[in-house]
């Protein structure tokens, strides 16, 4: 994995947010209420390749030897430039839909969420793109996907889970499918079964959807094609893996981060890391 890349990746998402500061030796203990000496703070993000994984549980997207992707896209010089599959999107899969659905894969779209880009160390968040044009990277966005447009894909396509999906057991071929879709797990249902799952294709013949109490980003009683599409294009940008909900998830938490505080940095997919000057071993 390119180490360079899932730390810089962090850091353009506005997890600096402090400097430099040289804090002195505390004259009295740092468990007294009154200490005015600022806690130093390390952050260590995890930069291996399963976070590249765009599921949780493991499960639902990885057997041993085996790892495929929710989308048919990702970002080249990446983990998956070797050996990624992707799931198939026909609907006749139970792979496929218990990879694209909320109720069984936590981390592909959930029209219950209200997702949002990342915030930056100036208190501004990256910008929204279009559902036309929706990057693979916001940090480089010069590779854009259509998310309203029926795509045809030559990828490497899985249609069950298992020791044959490698990549080297699959042959290339050409997929068409509806990228702006997901599929709802009904209540109480165990998602083993086709019909546990109901699809769901956002679409702009449809411009009504469910709004759920997290949903501030919905005006009205539902949600409208135009929020919901701009929704699924923020979490397709900024949450649609791991390690791009790390990197969101670690912004927000940072925000409020004081100045004073002494942040130090590091990953733990590397033997060594230098913070602050000097080589440490994470």
């Amino acid at each position: 994995m390119k180490t360079w890349i899932r730390l810089s990746a962090v850091i353009a998402a506005g997890v600096l947010v402090a400097g430099n500061v040289w804090a002195g030796l505390s004259q009295v203990p740092l468990t007294r209420s009154n200490s005015s000496v600022f806690p130093n703070l390390m952050f260590t993000l995890d930069d291996s390749g399963s976070m590249e994984f765009e599921c949780l549980p493991d499960s639902i997207c990885s057997v041993p030897g085996v790892v495929a992707g929710a989308v048919a896209w990702y970002p080249a010089g990446g983990y998956w430039d070797c050996c990624r599959s992707v799931a198939t999107y026909k609907s006749s899969s139970l792979f496929a839909r218990r990879i694209r659905s909320a109720g069984t894969n936590s981390l592909y779209y959930n029209p219950e969420i209200r997702y949002r880009p990342w915030l930056k160390a100036d208190g501004l968040r990256f910008p929204e793109y279009s559902e036309t044009e929706a990057p693979l990277d916001p940090q480089n966005p010069a590779t854009k996907v259509n998310l309203v447009a029926t795509q045809t894909v030559t990828a490497f396509w899985c249609e069950d889970l298992t020791a044959a999906c490698t990549v080297g057991q699959l042959s290339a071929s050409a997929e068409t499918f509806w990228p702006a879709q997901y599929y709802q797990l009904a209540p109480g249902a165990t998602g083993r079964n086709l019909a546990d799952y109901t699809q769901v294709l956002i679409s702009s013949s449809n411009n009504s959807y469910p709004k759920s109490a997290n949903r501030q980003d919905c005006t009205g009683d539902t949600c409208t094609y135009k929020e919901e599409i701009q929704n699924f294009s923020n979490w397709f940008t900024y949450a649609r893996n791991r390690l791009k909900v790390a990197i969101g998830g670690t912004s927000e938490a940072f925000a409020d981060v004081p100045s004073g505080f002494r942040v130090g940095y590091g990953t733990i997919n590397s033997p060594t890391t230098t913070v602050d000057g000097e080589e440490i071993c994470t």
